[in-house]
């Protein structure tokens, strides 16, 4: 089974989940960044595993705008993964806001991978703003056992190919 992951990540976090989740398949898994997937061939993968992140609310214009353009994605095993600092239960919400509901009814597998602050990477302004948003609230962070089971999923989905 071969797996093709597609990643955008602009602070690093998803690109440590997408690594994190490439150990826990274990098979024939390509990673790649989203810029440089234009001239991937989808036909040569079984699976397509496809990752971002959630920043207010949004999904990257880039993955949804791949999406649009690929429409061969809903022939394959599929799967989406989202990395923000917000709980879980914003999953759902984040998802249909963001993505088309004709592909996510083809997503055989959706994932929440948890996510970071990188204060260092942030302007002064929205560096202030984070911080007074989540001022009480616990720091956020990966959430391996989100990945594992993602992986577990996963895998019992596509075992048959």
């Amino acid at each position: 089974m071969n797996i093709l992951i597609v990643y955008t990540s602009k602070t690093g976090t998803t690109e440590k989940c997408v690594k994190k989740l490439s150990e826990s398949l274990g098979n024939d898994v390509r990673l790649i960044k989203l810029k440089d997937a234009k001239g991937e061939n989808l036909a040569s993968y079984d699976v397509v595993i496809l990752g971002g992140n959630i920043r207010a609310g949004k999904a990257p214009s880039k993955l949804k705008k791949y999406i649009k353009k690929n429409p061969e994605l809903t022939n394959k095993k599929l799967g989406i993964f989202l990395c923000f600092a917000d709980v879980s239960e914003k999953l759902d919400e984040y998802l249909t806001n963001n993505f088309d509901e004709e592909f996510l009814k083809n997503c055989d597998v959706k994932g929440h991978f948890g996510g970071e602050f990188h204060f260092d990477r942030m302007n002064f302004m929205i560096r202030k703003i984070i911080k007074k948003m989540s001022e009480g609230k616990p720091e956020p962070k990966i959430k391996q056992e989100n990945i594992e089971q993602f992986a577990r999923e996963f895998t019992a989905k596509t075992t048959n190919i």
